[in-house]
């Protein structure tokens, strides 16, 4: 470890890192649903759409998903805490408000998105399960993009903050 990230002003410049790589990383994973998955899956037959929604679910229920999903969370509220005790107080507002946006995003996630997921793997009728997944999931992914990417722009001020100061 060198000696810049063992000081309270290097650890919170690394986790504002991880943060902004974090909450980027998912905004970005989002919006490729938004712009692309989900428009292209729109055009298909409902059990095409349906197979293909199921077999992305599967998918990205990984370590590797989970840790970016969960430390984008982690990371900026880890960073407002340690810039913070570092009397960097804009700087650590603005992580705060990061970490918030991407904790709505959270909530949207576990509220809308993985209840309507379990209920698309459950119902054999794909022509219902259709019409009662596609709107409401793509509506709260559009949701869940524009939080994230909030969160993204709130870190990056907080890094910019801390940068001035560090």
């Amino acid at each position: 470890m060198s000696a810049a990230s063992s000081s309270p002003s290097g650890a919170a410049g690394a986790a504002l890192g991880l943060a902004g790589a974090g909450t980027g990383v998912m905004a970005g994973l989002f919006f490729a649903f938004d712009a692309a998955v989900m428009p292209a899956l729109a055009g298909k037959d409902d059990r095409t759409f349906t197979e293909s929604m199921r077999s992305i679910n599967r998918s990205i229920e990984n370590p590797l998903f989970g840790l970016v999903f969960t430390g984008a969370l982690a990371a900026p509220a880890t960073a407002a805490v340690l810039l913070h005790r570092n009397g960097e107080r804009r700087a650590a507002r603005w992580a705060a408000a990061g970490a918030a946006l991407y904790g709505a995003a959270v909530v949207v996630t576990g509220a809308v998105n993985l209840p309507l997921n379990a209920g698309l793997a459950r119902t054999a009728d794909v022509s219902a399960a259709r019409a009662r997944f596609e709107r409401r999931w793509r509506t709260a992914n559009a949701v869940r993009t524009v939080l994230t990417t909030a969160a993204a722009v709130c870190v990056g001020r907080a890094a910019a903050l801390h940068g001035r100061r560090s």
